[in-house]
């Protein structure tokens, strides 16, 4: 969703051949050659952008190939690899020995790190040695003797936990299955990795741990992967010891009306797609499309009749072709965020589609009353405000895929933008802790400006995203967005730590695009 110049997309193509290239030669064998030296020489001073290319190519690989890389990082200590080794650090699906090893490398050449991933690894490596102790000595007890530290592994972040479960695997193999299986259930992003973590063994007693796991989930989409999972066990040759408990057949009677809905992440323009299906015989669904705004309303809408299976196929579409990761709402609740946004369109004097007005009786009205936004349903206020330490980790959000496009629009913000570099262009001699206490109090000013005439709006913004972050299984994440949003009524804005980063982060954004392009237009200059 950022905005890219035709200068950054080359750049952006330049680096990405120069990644798949390096990884090429590393797969070879080429590591000692003058040609991967000069291929990392190409990466330096854009580590901004290589990071999250890099993760995107890595994440592929296994785990002796990443190995392999903080290997060469060590032996040949080349700021090269300074990106690469950033990349490993945030990978979710590698084990903490992994990261942690990437985080140290990054610090012996001089750089920082993030403190707060540091610290949460370190945290989740001290709660390994404490799982495996215990796995250990319990025997039959493992349920009770483990407990505690399950909830204390509920407090780690999503991605932290994922990379325990992987080093916890790589550690003790089939003897972790027993702790797995206690573990499942508690968030369900990590569920779907203990599946492929479990396949990837390979043994008899990953397809007995699958069985016992299928036996105990009602979940349609863990249960989908659960069999899946048998399924590519089988085909190498590896059943369950024992035959699955068969559930009693019961006959289902399918409603006379069927009626679904689903609704997209927020990106950071504020858009987001609802859909809302509802039988309609005899071709099976109308199926109405809204993308609505929440700072325009409705801006387009479709409804037509399709088939069920057609359906699903434009579900895979959205997902597939347009980037959008869908979560199955209360169909009421669709209605509810129609009619919010019909509201939204009256109060900014946006027209509505003509077709949304023509379907607006179809729609109809929510069938329950929401006082307040559906997230408070599953995650109440007082049980966050509880929680102290959330606002200050609201940081850890950046540490979420999602949130890594997060900007605020130029149009929005760029007073703040002038005012910053100005300050920064600035004649007057400031000894370089004045120069940096004087940039971070305009950036509070920014903050505190911008965030207090946006309440309603980003308070909203958050509320929904921690809906579509609960549904998918994040609730750490989730938890930290309620957070923020509540915070946003009763604190300065510039003292909510994920509000002041996300100012800072567009601020330097745009700054830096505006150096480049500048830079870009210099360099076409032909003296005479």
């Amino acid at each position: 969703m950022n905005p890219i110049t035709e200068g950054d997309s080359r750049r952006k193509k330049s680096l990405s051949k120069a990644v798949d290239e390096i990884l090429k030669l590393i797969a070879e064998g080429e590591e000692s050659s003058a040609l991967l030296q000069e291929k990392l020489s190409l990466l330096k001073g854009d580590s901004s952008r290589l990071i999250p290319l890099i993760e995107q190519r890595i994440a592929r690989l296994k785990g002796e190939r990443i190995q392999k890389i903080l290997i060469l990082a060590e032996t040949m200590g080349d700021p090269g690899f300074s990106p690469f080794l950033a990349a490993i650090g945030r990978l979710k699906l590698v084990g903490l020995d992994t990261r942690i090893k990437a985080l140290h490398l990054i610090e012996q050449q001089g750089e920082k790190v993030d403190e707060e991933l540091k610290s949460q690894l370190a945290a989740g490596k001290e709660l390994l040695q404490r799982l495996k102790a215990a796995l250990e000595k319990a025997g039959k007890n493992l349920s009770r003797s483990i407990s505690p530290l399950m909830k204390q592994l509920s407090s780690l972040t999503t991605e932290v936990q994922l990379s325990l479960a992987v080093q916890l695997v790589e550690d003790k193999g089939t003897a972790s299955f027993p702790l797995l299986c206690l573990w499942w259930g508690r968030n369900r992003e990590v569920d779907r990795a203990l599946i492929e973590l479990i396949v990837g063994v390979g043994e008899r007693d990953s397809a007995d741990a699958l069985q016992k796991l299928e036996e105990k989930t009602s979940n349609k989409e863990l249960l989908k992967l659960l069999k899946r999972g048998l399924f590519k066990l089988k085909t190498r040759g590896i059943s369950p010891t024992k035959e699955p408990k068969r559930k009693p057949y019961r006959l289902k009677l399918q409603p006379s009306v069927m009626e679904v809905a689903y609704g997209s992440q927020i990106v950071p323009s504020g858009g987001r797609l609802l859909m809302l299906a509802r039988s309609a015989p005899p071709t099976g669904l109308r199926v109405c499309q809204a993308i609505v705004y929440d700072n325009y309303g409705i801006k387009q809408f479709h409804c037509s009749e399709m088939s069920r299976r057609t359906f699903r196929d434009v579900l895979r579409q959205v997902k597939e072709e347009d980037n959008l990761s869908m979560v199955e709402l209360e169909p009421s609740y669709c209605q509810f965020l129609l009619e919010e946004s019909y509201q939204l369109n009256i109060q900014t004097h946006n027209s509505a589609p003509a077709e949304y007005l023509q379907w607006k009786g179809w729609i109809g009205k929510p069938k329950k009353k929401y006082k307040l936004p559906l997230i408070y349903g599953y995650l109440p206020p007082k049980a966050i405000r509880g929680e102290d330490e959330l606002i200050p980790r609201s940081k850890e959000l950046w540490q979420h895929g999602e949130f890594n496009i997060w900007l605020l629009s130029l149009e929005e913000i760029k007073e703040y933008v002038e005012e910053i570099e100005e300050a920064k262009r600035s004649r007057i001699i400031l000894a370089d802790h004045q120069k940096e206490f004087r940039l971070t109090s305009l950036l509070s000013e920014a903050t505190n400006s911008f965030f207090s005439s946006q309440k309603n709006r980003y308070k909203r913004r958050l509320e929904e995203v921690a809906l579509w972050l609960f549904l998918r299984g994040n609730e750490q994440e989730a938890k930290l967005c309620v957070a923020v949003a509540l915070a946003m009524e009763e604190r300065e804005p510039s003292s909510i730590p994920f509000l002041f980063q996300l100012m800072e982060r567009s601020i330097e954004f745009y700054q830096k695009q505006k150096e480049e392009k500048r830079k870009e237009d210099t360099s076409l200059i032909i003296p005479p």
